[in-house]
C-alpha cells in the first residue's frame, strides 16, 4: 500500500481551497485513512453476523430459555456501563494505536473461541455470557480509542468529511453483514458462522497495523494521578465545556426517548398493524439505508448551514417523523408511509449525530479525547435499559400507540436542549483545542477557549 498523509505539512496532504465535492476523493488517496475505514468497515460486517449468530447459537446449539437469551443480551449492552469511564482515562495515557490493534486481538480470540469450543461440545451459555463481556469491553475500548486517534490522523477541516466517509462505509458493511447473515448460517450453521467475525477482527487490526502516520505522544501525567483522579477530571471538564456538554446531554436525551421507543416499535407493528415478521424485518431494514443517505449527506449540510442548524433541524425531524409512523395504517400504503418515515428518521440523526461527533472531535483538548468520547458513550448507554422497561411499562398501561405518541413528545426536548445553549451560535467548525492543564484535574475547557470561535458574535461565524 503506498501510504500518504493527510496531515498538515504533508506534501500529499489535501489543500486547503480543493473543492468540496473531491474531498472523499483526497481521503481515499491516503492510504492510512483507506487502511483505517476499511479495517473499521470489516469489523462492522463481522459484528453484524454475530448479531444474527451468537443469539441463534444460544437457542439452536445450547436451547437457551428466554431468560438466558435476555440475559445474554445484557451481557452484550453491559460493558459501556461499567468499563467506559475508567477505559477513557487508561486510553488517554496511552498511543491510541496499540489499544485499537490489542482490543481487535483480544475480541478475535474470544469470538473464535465460540465456535471452537461447540466443535468440542464445550460450549455453554457461561461461555457465551463471558465472551459477551468480553467482547462488549474491547469494543468500548476500541471505539473511543478510533475517534480519539481519527482525530491525530486527518486535519481538522477534514473531519467531517473523514467522520461521514468512514460511517458511510460502516453501513453499508452493517447491511452487507445482515444480509450475509442469514445465508452462512443456513450452509455453516450458527456457531461455524461467528468464524467470520473473529476473521474481521483480525482484518481490522492488520489495516491499523499498516498505518504510518506518525502518532503524537499522551499528554504528560500529572505526578500522584491515578484513574480514579483521571476519571473524575474527565468528567469536569466534560460537565464544564461550554460545547461539549450541550451536546452529550442531548444525545443522552436522545438516545433514551429512541431507545423507549425501539422497545416497542417492532410490537406495534407486529400486534398494532398486524404484519408479518418478514415485512416488519424489511421495513425496520430501510432505517439502516436512511443511516447511509444521511452519512452522504452530513458534510454538505454542515458546511451550508453550520454545525448548530444542521444539528438543531436534524433533532427536529425525529419528532415529526413519528407523525406517520403514529398514523399510518396496516395496508401497503402504511407499510411504504412507515419504511419511508423510519428512513428519513435515520437519515437525520446520522446528520445530526456525524456533526455533533465531529464538533465534540474538534473543541476537546488531545488529552481528554478518550474520556470526551467513553463520556459520551456513558450517556447514552446509561439512559437505554430504563427508558426500555418504563416503555414496557408505560405500554402496558396505555398501550402501544400512546406510548409511541409519548416517545414523539419526548423526541421534542432535544432540540429544544440544544436550542437553548451556547451552542446555537455556532455557526462553522472550531478550531481544534490545544492542550492546557487546571492543576491536577488535567486539560481544562477554558485553557482551549481562546482557539474556539467567540459563540456570542453571531455575524463573525457566518460564512
Amino acid at each position: 500500500m503506498t501510504v500518504t498523509s493527510t496531515r498538515p505539512g504533508s506534501s500529499t496532504a489535501p489543500a486547503a481551497d480543493a473543492p468540496k465535492a473531491t474531498a472523499a476523493r483526497y481521503l481515499w488517496r491516503s492510504g492510512d485513512f483507506t487502511a483505517l475505514a476499511t479495517g473499521q468497515a470489516a469489523s462492522v460486517a463481522g459484528s453484524a453476523v454475530s448479531a444474527v449468530a451468537i443469539p441463534l447459537t444460544a437457542v439452536t446449539v445450547l436451547d437457551a430459555s428466554v431468560g438466558q437469551t435476555a440475559l445474554l443480551a445484557a451481557c452484550q449492552q453491559l460493558p459501556p456501563l461499567v468499563v467506559s469511564l475508567p477505559a477513557g482515562a487508561l486510553i488517554d495515557r496511552m498511543r491510541r494505536r496499540p489499544v485499537m490493534i490489542g482490543s481487535d486481538l483480544v475480541s478475535a480470540a474470544a469470538t473464535a473461541s465460540i465456535p471452537a469450543a461447540a466443535a468440542v461440545d464445550w460450549l455453554t451459555m457461561w461461555w457465551l455470557y463471558t465472551a459477551a463481556l468480553v467482547v462488549g469491553t474491547m469494543r468500548v475500548t476500541s471505539r473511543a480509542a478510533t475517534l480519539a486517534y481519527l482525530a491525530t490522523l486527518l486535519e481538522p477541516s477534514r473531519l467531517m468529511d473523514g467522520t461521514s466517509q468512514m460511517v458511510r462505509a460502516a453501513g453499508v458493511a452493517q447491511l452487507g453483514g445482515s444480509t450475509l447473515a442469514g445465508v452462512l448460517i443456513g450452509v455453516f450453521g450458527a456457531a461455524r458462522t461467528i468464524l467470520l467475525d473473529a476473521a474481521s477482527y483480525l482484518v481490522s487490526a492488520a489495516c491499523t497495523a499498516r498505518i504510518r502516520t506518525p502518532e503524537p505522544p499522551p499528554a504528560p501525567r500529572v505526578p500522584g494521578s491515578t484513574v480514579r483522579r483521571e476519571v473524575c477530571a474527565g468528567l469536569r471538564y466534560v460537565r464544564r465545556d461550554p460545547i461539549g456538554w450541550p451536546v452529550l446531554s442531548t444525545n443522552a436525551i436522545t438516545c433514551g426517548v429512541v431507545a423507549g421507543q425501539q422497545a416497542v416499535l417492532a410490537l406495534y407493528l407486529i400486534r398494532g398493524l398486524g404484519w408479518d415478521g418478514t415485512t416488519v424485518g424489511l421495513i425496520l431494514a430501510a432505517s439502516g439505508a436512511g443511516g447511509v443517505l444521511g452519512a452522504v449527506l452530513a458534510p454538505g449540510c454542515e458546511r451550508r448551514f453550520g454545525p448548530a442548524r444542521t444539528m438543531i433541524a436534524a433533532l427536529l425531524i425525529a419528532p415529526l417523523s413519528q407523525v406517520p409512523l403514529i398514523l399510518s395504517g396496516p395496508g401497503l400504503a402504511g407499510q411504504i408511509t412507515i419504511a419511508l418515515a423510519l428512513a428519513t428518521e435515520s437519515a437525520a440523526a446520522a446528520v445530526g449525530g456525524l456533526t455533533q461527533q465531529t464538533v465534540r472531535m474538534a473543541v476537546c483538548a488531545p488529552a481528554m479525547h478518550g474520556r470526551m468520547h467513553t463520556v459520551g458513550q456513558l450517556l447514552c448507554a446509561g439512559p437505554a435499559p430504563v427508558a426500555a422497561l418504563l416503555a414496557g411499562a408505560v405500554a402496558t398501561t396505555l398501550g402501544l400507540r400512546a406510548t409511541l405518541i409519548l416517545c414523539a413528545v419526548l423526541l421534542l426536548a432535544p432540540p429544544v436542549r440544544l436550542a437553548a445553549s451556547p451552542l446555537r451560535r455556532l455557526h462553522r467548525l472550531p478550531e481544534p483545542a490545544r492542550h492546557g492543564h487546571d492543576g491536577d484535574h488535567g486539560p481544562s475547557p477554558a485553557s482551549a477557549r481562546g482557539r474556539r470561535p467567540a459563540l456570542t458574535a453571531r455575524g463573525a461565524e457566518q460564512r
